[in-house]
């Protein structure tokens, strides 16, 4: 099923409940990006999403893997709309929201968790160096960090305004974040770029040519469509828009 399904139980409008079901969520790289994250995502029992927002991701994992996790939002909005949501869908009883900072994590014990999800958030932290420490202490010895961000090729692609909007302080190229993980005690495992020179694209298209929101509701199935069709991991993609690394 398309990633975000589950979003027919929120919404009231019918014609909302069957675009949900059968398209999932109508933000184009939601689905690109999750696609290429699911495939790094291990059966461990204790999960902890950073930077968790609106819980998609949390969610996804949830319904993908099977396994409990907790989803750490950062603002009192986010806590509470996702408290609502994950009641909602019934999965209070796998989900656990909390929040809390990224450059301070207080509501995780050290050295407890097996799997640790931060999705596109370290570009938003302003200490992004405490954050990987603060990750990594509550970190079990050989448990594992799954990380994605954007290049600096991002707002190429995506547009300038919408880069302003969501609020990016910063892009990594593989070597700075490669440097980031090692000197805050991580040990590389894989990585690779997953928004590819076609997803990007089809990116530039949905966020930075098509301003009706309306249309991007109608031409995000194509485009993921598309996007899927092309898809393809790389390890050479310097000029792709994202990209994961696999730590522990």
């Amino acid at each position: 099923m398309s990633f975000g399904w589950w979003e027919y139980k929120l919404q009231r409008c019918p014609l909302s409940k069957l675009y949900s079901l059968i398209f999932g969520v109508t933000d184009l790289h939601s689905h690109i990006r999750f696609r290429a994250i699911k495939k790094l995502f291990k059966h461990k029992t204790l999960n902890v999403e950073v930077g968790a927002g609106e819980g998609i991701m949390s969610i996804g994992f949830s319904y993908t893997i099977g396994k409990p996790i907790i989803a750490l939002t950062y603002t009192t909005k986010e806590f509470k709309q996702l408290k609502f949501k994950i009641k909602k869908l019934g999965l209070d009883n796998v989900i656990k929201v909390g929040r809390d900072d990224a450059q301070a994590i207080n509501s995780v014990k050290e050295k407890w968790s097996e799997q640790v999800l931060l999705i596109d958030v370290l570009e938003h932290v302003y200490n992004d160096l405490e954050a990987l420490r603060q990750i990594n202490k509550i970190l079990i010895e050989d448990g594992y960090l799954i990380i994605s961000c954007p290049t600096p090729y991002y707002p190429k692609y995506f547009g300038l305004d919408f880069d302003k909007a969501i609020g990016h302080l910063r892009y990594y190229t593989l070597t700075d974040l490669k440097r980031l993980l090692e000197k805050t005690g991580f040990k590389i495992l894989d990585y690779y770029y997953y928004t590819n020179s076609v997803s990007s694209l089809l990116c530039m298209i949905f966020y930075a040519r098509i301003r009706n929101k309306f249309i991007r509701f109608l031409l995000m199935p194509i485009l993921n469509a598309l996007s899927l069709l092309f898809e393809k991991e790389s390890k050479y993609g310097q000029q792709y828009s994202s990209f994961s690394y696999f730590s522990n």
